[in-house]
């Protein structure tokens, strides 16, 4: 995956941009050694002290005897979304900060919600005003409810089909070491549905999950300077790969 910068316009359209990003993500996996850095480049900087990101582990959660959740490994939806809208442009207050374990999604809701009270212009977009909307090309979705919440990007729309870049997903092949289940970035397809209540289709639980609400990603504070790109892009009509 190579990337080029490419000068600020007052014009560009950004969920071009966005979408242009998540697409040249989507395939990345650490069970292939090559793809490593393009996400480590992608998320950003890990939690003090870990100078990597803990790839080679399968992400998995359980509660102790105690009765607290544990993690292990690490969940990359939230990084994957919160990278690719980054390296667009949006201005994210924990851009180039070490990950603080357990921000995860919810940083970016809350910064949404800072920003909608600051700037008021509807970077948040909660149930009470989903109505019919749906979500625009490059917004955040929030998925779910507890340890199984989930945001992905919207990079497309077929029709009544989001067509989604998503981290967080389970690649079935194995690394060099023979390790299984590791975390990868992946293209998909999620029928959408705005009655009785906004839902997208999980082909993994084979049902409708509740949509909990979406980041207006465009409408977030801009750096409003070179951005990066895939190789190829054409402000005009995005991107077809490499």
């Amino acid at each position: 995956m190579n990337l080029v910068l490419l000068p600020w316009e007052i014009d560009l359209d950004l969920g071009t941009v966005l979408a242009a990003n998540a697409r040249a993500v989507a395939g990345l996996t650490p069970a292939r050694l090559e793809d490593r850095l393009g996400i480590e480049a992608l998320w950003g900087t890990p939690p003090t002290p870990a100078r990597h990101w803990p790839l080679d582990k399968p992400y998995r959660v359980w509660k102790s005897p105690s009765g607290q959740y544990q993690t292990e490994g690490v969940s990359g939806c939230d990084l994957t979304y919160g990278g690719i809208a980054e390296r667009s442009g949006a201005a994210l207050p924990w851009a180039g900060k070490p990950f603080i374990s357990g921000t995860g999604i919810s940083r970016q809701e809350s910064f949404a919600r800072r920003c909608e009270t600051e700037l008021e212009w509807n970077q948040w977009v909660g149930k009470a005003e989903m109505k019919d909307d749906r979500p625009s090309v490059g917004d955040g979705v929030i998925v779910g409810t507890g340890l199984q919440t989930h945001i992905l990007m919207v990079a497309g729309w077929d029709g009544d089909t989001a067509e989604t870049v998503e981290g967080g997903q389970v690649d079935p092949d194995p690394d060099p070491r023979g390790v299984r289940g590791l975390q990868c970035i992946r293209a998909m397809r999620r029928p959408w549905r705005s009655k009785p209540t906004p839902a997208m289709w999980s082909d993994t639980r084979k049902a409708w999950i509740d949509v909990y609400g979406w980041v207006n990603t465009t409408r977030l504070p801009w750096r409003r300077e070179a951005i990066w790109v895939p190789v190829g892009f054409v402000p005009s009509c995005g991107w077809a790969g490499e």
